[in-house]
């Protein structure tokens, strides 16, 4: 009998998902500990009605390669339809399709958008993908007092800031360019 029971802990610790971070319903709350942990902020925007966004939570998320790959994230999930900050949020990045899935830095810079169901592994690899980009982003940004006269690379910058909503930013560097 004790066997059993150490057995059924055993498998139900190690179970998908059973050590999968607690997803996060707050905005503020989930700035302030990516903030604090220097984090990206993995944002679920759903809708109640969305068989797609139900797919990927019975699917995507509890799955071993999502919880890799969301591991030294804050996981943020936020109801589209709740007239609250999961509205607001959806607004402000133009969500018109579901499920969408921002990655956010806690100052709500863009690092990425994926949209759309995608079984776990391909979900995973375009997560990758993302956080490649913006790792990239990231070089270009801190390599700018390195560009000189270099036309393409300032261009560039200015792109990447406006893409990622950063659009002070990018009006000040295409300023300079003009």
């Amino acid at each position: 009998m004790k066997r059993l029971v150490l057995l059924a802990v055993l498998l139900a610790a190690f179970a998908p998902g059973a050590m999968a971070a607690p997803w996060i319903k707050s905005l503020v709350t989930a700035q302030k500990k990516a903030k604090d942990k220097q984090r990206l902020i993995f944002v679920d925007l759903f809708a109640d009605w969305c068989g797609w966004c139900h797919r990927m939570e019975q699917e995507v998320f509890p799955s071993a390669a999502f919880q890799l790959a969301t591991d030294d994230m804050v996981l943020l999930r936020l109801n589209t339809e709740d007239g609250g900050e999961g509205s607001q949020l959806a607004q402000k990045f133009g969500v018109t399709t579901l499920p969408t899935f921002l990655v956010l830095t806690h100052d709500l810079t863009v690092a990425g958008i994926i949209r759309g169901y995608a079984p776990p592994n391909d979900f995973v690899k375009t997560l990758t993908g993302v956080e490649k980009q913006y790792s990239d982003y990231l070089k270009l940004a801190a390599d700018e007092p390195k560009f000189g006269d270099d036309y393409d690379k300032r261009l560039r910058l200015a792109k990447e800031l406006h893409v990622r909503q950063k659009v002070a930013d990018s009006e000040t560097r295409l300023k300079k360019l003009v």
